[in-house]
């Protein structure tokens, strides 16, 4: 019987954007300037920094705003300091859409919960399949 070993581990943001950055200087390099589509996998939305939310401790918090130049009393509380880190913070940018903007590229995400809009997820689906029953690979 196959090794039924989860084959997820083997690949993550890392890996995915370092393969990512050399397709893109491809892309680059044969056709200039083009529009990715991607679905909404984990490792395609790393984020480049996080965004200090409800669950992160106020003194994270603080240093968060402390790193962006934000001025504030010391007297404000948890609840307070999140409205300036709302009020402040950037859209989220995800690592590769920084990578694509290397290379003038655009990164567009299919809808959530939509895989009908990614027509390879039919094949994606045999594939993955069939990794998952020959264990896991050592790269």
């Amino acid at each position: 019987m196959p090794n039924q070993v989860d084959y997820h581990g083997n690949f993550n943001a890392e890996i995915f954007e370092d393969l990512f950055s050399t397709l893109c200087k491809a892309l680059y390099e044969k056709y200039g300037p083009v529009n990715i589509h991607m679905d909404g996998a984990s490792y395609h939305k790393r984020r480049v920094e996080n965004i200090p939310t409800s669950n992160t401790k106020k003194q994270e918090i603080i240093d968060w705003l402390n790193a962006h130049n934000i001025v504030f009393s010391d007297e404000l509380r948890r609840p307070e300091l999140l409205e300036l880190v709302q009020m402040n913070k950037e859209k989220v940018t995800f690592a590769c859409v920084k990578i694509a903007k290397q290379y003038e590229h655009e990164v567009s995400f299919t809808p959530p919960y939509h895989c009908e809009l990614q027509p390879i997820e039919g094949i994606w689906s045999v594939v993955k399949g069939e990794v998952a029953h020959s264990g896991p690979h050592p790269n």
